[in-house]
């Protein structure tokens, strides 16, 4: 019924979005009248899509389990303004935190990443499950986004941070997806460096 109403609703004319607005506050499961009134605030004037968006941020706080929780949020946030967009964001962070299976908080990470301002990076990536590569990758890709190229040693610093901790495998999946940034940055020294490190502590690794 959610998924229905949303691929709907970029089609539906004024009379239709407020009966489909309706019926998506009517749905008595948080998650799915979350995500509907999600899918339907977009296409909403004002104020009916700012009205739609808090009902969502209710429904999505209100959901019982972690991860549904962190991927109702996730999906919310980019339609908020400021700074309530920041204070879900840290919400949906706090609540992948809380995922207590390792595949389940990488995937919410991986969805909350793009999202994420680079004050919050830090925090998302010391929880990253040190052998989800594609995660350290995508959490990697958007500090590079967000931030520029203005403050090189604080990406280098993140890097390290995400490095710490993983296996053989992870480390260099991780390097090898994040070359042409490492050699942006430092030239192709640096990543003959790296790779020069990798060799070095090869034995350390089981």
């Amino acid at each position: 019924r959610a998924s229905a109403l949303t691929r709907l609703a970029p089609h539906l004319p004024p009379d239709l979005l407020e009966s489909a607005l309706t019926a998506a506050t009517a749905i008595t499961s948080d998650d799915v009248r979350a995500s509907a009134l999600t899918g339907l605030a977009p296409h909403l004037p004002e104020p009916q899509r700012a009205a739609a968006l808090e009902r969502a941020l209710t429904a999505a706080t209100a959901i019982a389990i972690d991860d549904a929780r962190a991927s109702a949020l996730t999906g919310l946030a980019p339609y908020l303004p400021e700074p309530q967009r920041a204070a879900v964001l840290q919400h949906a962070l706090t609540t992948v935190t809380a995922i207590t299976s390792d595949n389940f908080r990488a995937r919410a990470l991986t969805a909350l990443a793009p999202h994420l301002p680079y004050e919050m990076l830090a925090d998302a990536i010391a929880v990253v499950p040190r052998t989800s590569a594609e995660t350290l990758i995508t959490m990697l890709d958007r500090a590079r986004s967000a931030h520029g190229s203005s403050d090189r040693a604080a990406w280098v610093a993140l890097l390290r941070d995400a490095l710490a901790g993983t296996d053989q495998r992870t480390c260099l999946n991780v390097i090898a997806a994040l070359a042409p940034v490492i050699a942006e940055i430092g030239g192709t020294q640096a990543i003959q460096a790296a790779v020069s490190a990798i060799a070095d502590v090869h034995r350390w690794w089981p």
